[in-house]
């Protein structure tokens, strides 16, 4: 497993809040987000492209058909696509970030892996929220990026914990 250093992104320990004066409580130590950095190598990633475009790709849509949130071309990866690996190697990371910050009863994948293509000009996929009343329950959600950042402009992960990202 990969021994990356682990950064929560949004919590502050040491920053506590007054307790309610009515009752003293716990404040929950559920942190907003953290990263894993190197999850693959290069070649690695090379290999989930190259099986990623090898599947049926469709045009992607969200939960209300015609879409002005999202742009991109998507396939759904699994372990039966020569992925066994990939999905034992996302499995340590979460598991380990899951222990570290966030603490939640995870049993398995519900969905396999969106492989998503995002094709200039105007690929996108503007802010959202990765649930929806009468959906499977999303505990977590990951992007893993695959090509290297200096090969487009661009497409950048913005997290809202607010107005601002």
């Amino acid at each position: 497993m990969n021994t990356a250093e682990v950064i929560p992104m949004h919590s502050k320990p040491e920053e506590k809040q007054t307790p309610n004066p009515a009752w003293a409580f716990n404040l929950d130590p559920v942190h907003s987000w953290a990263y894993w950095d190197k999850a693959f190598s290069k070649e690695e990633c090379e290999r989930i492209i190259q099986i990623g475009n090898d599947r049926t790709i469709r045009q992607a849509t969200t939960r209300g058909g015609a879409d002005k949130v999202r742009k991109s071309e998507v396939a759904w990866l699994y372990p039966s696509d020569d992925l066994d690996w990939a999905y034992r190697r996302m499995t340590d990371i979460i598991t380990s970030l899951n222990d570290r910050f966030f603490k939640f009863d995870l049993f398995g994948a519900t969905e396999g892996f969106q492989f998503t293509k995002y094709v200039a000009p105007g690929g996108k996929y503007g802010r959202h929220i990765d649930s929806s009343p009468g959906t499977l329950i999303r505990k977590l959600s990951f992007t893993v990026q695959l090509s290297q950042s200096d090969d487009y402009k661009g497409g950048d992960l913005c997290l809202y914990l607010g107005d601002k990202p």
